[in-house]
């Protein structure tokens, strides 16, 4: 007997043999490890892509800071991302994407009403360069 692979096309077209189909448990945590390895592998120490170049990818890992703190904030407040798009007003998929890093250039407002809504303030400084 083999295992069920929903991912393998052979099984839309299953022959005479006897299949194991994978229990929900089991389905459940293959693809939760899946899920773990993508976030372990995104890009949250460097730009995602080539483009960020020079001080973008000073800002960019700047971003990438505030938002994990921001991120941390909810978690310790026990927040969900429902709960903030509430509090904030800003959309669940748009703090996703805050979130896994793939909203590239978010505006001030959307930062502050996300600092806001998890109880932080959103500080904008400058400093004079040292190199």
């Amino acid at each position: 007997m083999r295992e069920c692979n929903l991912m393998d096309p052979g099984m839309l077209n299953r022959d005479n043999e006897d299949v194991n189909p994978i229990s929900a448990p089991e389905m459940q945590a293959k693809l939760a490890a899946v899920r773990a390895k993508s976030l372990k592998d995104r890009h949250l120490e460097g730009p995602p892509f080539p483009g960020v170049k020079g001080e973008s990818v000073r800002f960019y890992l700047s971003l990438r800071a505030t938002i994990a703190k921001l991120k941390a904030a909810r978690e310790k407040a026990g927040l969900t991302l429902v709960e903030v798009e509430i509090r904030s007003g800003i959309s669940e998929e748009m703090l996703r994407s805050l979130e896994l890093g793939t909203a590239m250039n978010p505006t001030w407002k959307i930062m502050g009403d996300y600092a806001n809504a998890v109880g932080m303030n959103l500080v904008i400084s400058a400093e004079v360069k040292t190199d």
